[in-house]
């Protein structure tokens, strides 16, 4: 068993993001996936580990055995990515010995699976963990992660949301629903302070399409509304739109012609402060300015917002910068942001 210094410690390192891939090393490679598959494990992300780990499975050029020696300088990480090359390892060879393979289809016909079965078991394509891993010495004592201690939850900020609502320095709480990829849906969305929506709005990006999303948000009962465009809005975008035309779909309006909601603050690489009235003395949601006379520091509060709708270039979309810039996000957010909006995940959160 760790000490509780000890588990500080290694939260310190955590958020000095110590458990990063090590510099130089780009960011779609084995050894950048391997480490991201860490981080997944380290901040309890369930779900995002199965991801990374399919998404490896899925990159047939990337054996098992070829993943780079990382010579982590922490003897507890370095054990951690050792061990996890075996589990990838028996993972993949458990459908390996079904008669899958990481060149497959991830859809196949019964007749190509029966097929696969036949293939005979020497000739079969098995994982082999790296070298380097055999080689790493064991730790003296059992790596415990600090999730697995209740009593630590909610002592690092990476586990706030776990502990129940986040403590706020108003005099009244602000309540925000963020949805996004909604994509010509129309989901039910629950009554809140402000609403988010973070892109893709639209499916094909069609006028008729951008318009229609406009208005379902108008209609929503929310006072304040953000909105943040997505690669599928390309209504919205006019660089990519004189590039690739035939996205307008024949329809010669622009984004110029559309009827856009007073109630929907569109942030394309820019801010918005919002005035957030107390709902106590503001219980008809009143537009702020019929409330000069009773407004006090205690009873409103201002939030800041920057959105982008940018992401790292992919495929052609709408919205994207070169991956080779590595400077496109410098110098962009305001420092007294208090919530940041975009349409892309974060670096080093399912990013590729």
């Amino acid at each position: 068993m760790r000490t509780q210094a000890t588990y500080a410690e290694s939260w310190h390192s955590i958020e000095l993001r110590k458990f990063a891939a090590p510099k130089g090393e780009f960011e779609d490679q084995p050894l950048f996936a391997l480490y991201r598959l860490y981080e997944c494990f380290v901040l309890d992300k369930v779900r995002h580990y199965r991801n990374q780990l399919e998404y490896f499975w899925r990159q047939n050029q990337w054996p098992v055995s070829g993943i780079p020696d990382p010579q982590d300088t922490d003897p507890a990480r370095y054990a951690f990515l050792a061990g996890v090359t075996y589990l990838m390892a028996r993972s993949f060879n458990a459908r390996v010995k079904i008669g899958l393979t990481r060149d497959a289809h991830p859809i196949m016909t019964m007749e190509e699976a029966e097929k696969a079965k036949s293939v005979p078991d020497e000739l079969r394509p098995y994982e082999e963990p790296p070298a380097w891993a055999t080689r790493v010495p064991p730790l003296e004592e059992v790596l415990r992660i600090p999730a697995d201690d209740e009593s630590l939850l909610g002592r690092h900020p990476l586990h706030q949301a776990r502990v129940g609502p986040a403590e706020y320095s108003g005099s009244f709480p602000i309540r925000i629903v963020c949805v996004s990829d909604t994509h010509n849906q129309r989901p039910e969305i629950p009554p809140r302070d402000v609403l988010i929506h973070a892109g893709d709005l639209s499916d094909n990006g069609s006028f008729e399409e951008v318009q229609a999303g406009l208005d379902w948000l108008a209609a929503q009962p929310h006072r304040h509304k953000i909105l943040v465009a997505g690669n599928h809005d390309v209504l919205l975008d006019e660089a990519f739109l004189a590039r690739y035309p035939e996205r307008r779909y024949g329809n010669p309006k622009t984004a110029a012609d559309l009827v856009w909601p007073s109630s929907v603050v569109y942030l394309n690489n820019r801010s918005t402060t919002l005035e957030i009235m107390d709902p106590a003395i503001n219980p008809d949601k009143r537009p702020a300015k019929d409330l000069d006379l009773i407004r006090t520091s205690a009873s409103s509060r201002k939030l800041r917002l920057y959105g982008s709708p940018y992401t790292v270039e992919y495929v052609p979309s709408a919205f994207q910068y070169p991956r080779a810039d590595t400077t496109f996000w410098d110098n962009k957010i305001p420092s007294d942001t208090d919530i940041v909006v975009t349409h892309g995940p974060p670096r080093l959160h399912l990013d590729t």
